[in-house]
């Protein structure tokens, strides 16, 4: 079993193209911290590296969608060698993406 973490994302307004998942309270994080549904959202490694993502997130967030943006994180579980290498994956791809954002 994989434990992955996951930036759960409430907004005011939906996002474009995710009505059903803003509806149903289930927008998250992508790899390249952006609104997503459940099927897209980034499941990362470590609680430390979702941290990350939520923190280089907030601004741009608050940003579009006004200051009612709010995230926390979720813990998951995953079973199987599809669920470890999405997670390796997520993760790669999110540190990647944070080390490509511009210093605060």
């Amino acid at each position: 079993m994989s434990t992955y973490f996951l930036v759960h994302l409430s907004t005011p307004a939906a996002p474009e193209n995710l009505a059903e998942a803003h509806a149903a309270d289930e927008l998250y994080l992508n790899v390249r911290g952006r609104p997503s549904d459940f099927a897209r959202a980034a499941r990362l490694e470590s609680e430390d590296l979702a941290r990350a993502m939520r923190e280089a997130c907030v601004a741009p967030l608050k940003a579009r969608y006004g200051d009612e943006v709010t995230m926390k994180l979720r813990q998951a579980n995953g079973d199987g060698a599809d669920d470890a290498q999405r997670i390796a994956n997520d993760s790669n791809a999110a540190r990647d993406w944070l080390v490509s954002q511009p210093a605060s």
